[in-house]
């Protein structure tokens, strides 16, 4: 596997453990499928796993779970160092990069910093789509691009589920060609018993 895909590999590794907000919710539960915290049901011990295709052949199978929590603060872990996220009452923040994953209120057009030179827009609050793990409606589409090396990151939040698409693409300086990678969910496990479909 070549370096530029790692790092695209490396990049959705992160965008996937941005699943992460803890087990305290200060935002409270109603039925608005836009609710951060319906963006993001997550418990500690929680686990997505995704089909990862690179473009160079079978997909790989990614692991994201929910590796740790203490009140708003949540440890996610893709097999690397974990990554700790922070439940704000106006958005899920990553202190590491002082920057939102995702920022209230989610409307379409709505936009803020994500860190590292990069900026995410809300692409869409009705968006569908269709994963191994079935298929979803009323997801928000958010888009990061900027911060060099032409990167973007596009990941589709489902509510109920978290993130269940995930395409990241990185322009390549000599080629000119653009690398990808796209990730879709597979399977995910909220009590213990995990859900995927049928054989």
């Amino acid at each position: 596997m070549n370096t530029l895909i790692q790092s695209l590999l490396l990049l959705a590794g992160a965008t996937f453990a941005t699943s992460a907000c803890g087990a305290a919710q200060p935002y409270p539960q109603t039925s608005d499928p836009l609710e951060i915290a319906r963006l993001y049901p997550l418990r500690m011990g929680s686990v997505w796993t995704y089909d990862v295709d690179t473009g160079e052949g079978v997909p790989t199978l990614a692991i994201t779970r929910v590796t740790g929590s203490d009140g708003n603060r949540a440890e996610v872990s893709s097999g690397s160092t974990p990554i700790v996220y922070e439940t704000r009452p106006d958005g899920l923040f990553r202190p590491d990069r002082e920057a939102y994953v995702l920022k209230a209120p989610i409307r379409q057009g709505a936009t803020w910093d994500a860190g590292a030179g990069s900026q995410a827009e809300v692409l869409s609050v009705d968006k569908q789509v269709s994963t191994p793990a079935g298929d979803f409606t009323h997801c928000v589409e958010v888009r990061e691009s900027g911060g060099g090396a032409g990167k973007l990151v596009r990941t589709v939040f489902c509510p109920d589920i978290g993130p269940v698409e995930v395409e990241s693409s990185m322009a390549m300086q000599l080629s000119g060609q653009t690398a990808r990678v796209l990730a879709k969910l597979r399977g995910y496990d909220f009590s213990g018993i995990l859900t995927q479909p049928a054989p």
